[in-house]
């Protein structure tokens, strides 16, 4: 078994330590300098970005996260082998048609109704740059709401509670999940795009690559990501599309209305591209 994240990312900040430069001490001078700092601990201040790119050269992070698959099929009743197989070898998946067209449309209205009743906000203004100094507040445009499992009513709560049910419980069951699959993070999101004032969302990682192998670590990692697309008469013209970054290069999927994507979190990089006209996401990742 490949080294679990925990050590890797041991590794990646022993790494940057040995890349200091230290004083030329003589053996005396050594000594006395351990003696009297043995106690202190090196503090590594490095970027989630940087932090990536270092576990990326370590090991191809499709191939760490692929080791989440196992081979159970037996009980799945929304995915088939087929498309497992086809998840794990290029680290994301297309279903169509995921819910039915009326759903879509009632969620999608269901969506604006939150957003123009102020019940949704800027993503990322909860947290200020004082708390986090990786945040960018600007790196997206959105508005959004974190909606829970069982708590939302509507279209929205139809949706979670009988679609994304049965995929959490497929996902469970072809992948090693941390957490049940009922505990899954679900966050709504609505883009006013237009032609003078385009929405989107810059390119980013949802996780770090993880193969499921450090069964003791307190670390939350995403493992999947679930995208359900509640768009209406999407067109090419209206942008919006996600482009994906794979070991096949990059492609742009459009946010066609009642599509999930599903993808490894911890794998590939994503971004919004403009958009111009609304645009609404349901996303759950599954940890």
């Amino acid at each position: 078994m490949e080294d679990n994240l925990t050590n890797r990312l041991q590794q990646v900040v022993t790494d940057l330590g040995d890349e200091e430069n230290y004083p030329d001490f003589s053996d005396e001078e050594y000594e006395s300098y351990l003696n009297n700092n043995e106690d202190e601990e090196e503090i590594v201040d490095i970027s989630e970005e940087d932090m990536l790119k270092m576990l990326d050269a370590q090991e191809n992070p499709f191939i760490t996260c692929s080791r989440l698959f196992r081979a159970d099929f037996d009980s799945i009743k929304l995915l088939n082998q087929d498309q497992v197989e086809l998840f794990k070898k290029q680290g994301y998946l297309i279903i169509n048609d995921f819910i039915p067209h009326d759903l879509q449309i009632k969620a999608f209205e269901q969506t604006r109704t939150l957003a123009s009743t102020n019940m949704m906000q800027a993503a990322g203004s909860s947290k200020s740059d004082s708390d986090d100094p990786y945040r960018n507040n600007k790196a997206r445009t959105d508005l959004t709401t974190w909606l829970h499992h069982n708590e939302q009513d509507g279209a929205l709560g139809e949706l979670m509670q009988r679609h994304f049910s049965l995929l959490g419980a497929d996902l469970s069951t072809v992948i090693h999940l941390q957490k049940d699959w009922k505990d899954a993070e679900y966050q709504l999101a609505y883009y006013k795009g237009s032609q003078d004032t385009p929405g989107y969302y810059e390119k980013h990682r949802d996780a770090f690559p993880d193969d499921g192998s450090d069964a003791s670590s307190h670390m939350s990692q995403r493992r999947v990501t679930a995208i359900c697309y509640l768009n209406h008469n999407w067109s090419e013209k209206d942008g919006g599309q996600l482009r994906i970054w794979t070991n096949n290069g990059q492609q742009d999927i459009d946010p066609v209305g009642g599509r999930l994507l599903l993808f490894l979190s911890g794998a590939v990089d994503h971004q919004v591209l403009s958009t111009n006209k609304e645009r609404v996401a349901l996303t759950a990742w599954f940890s």
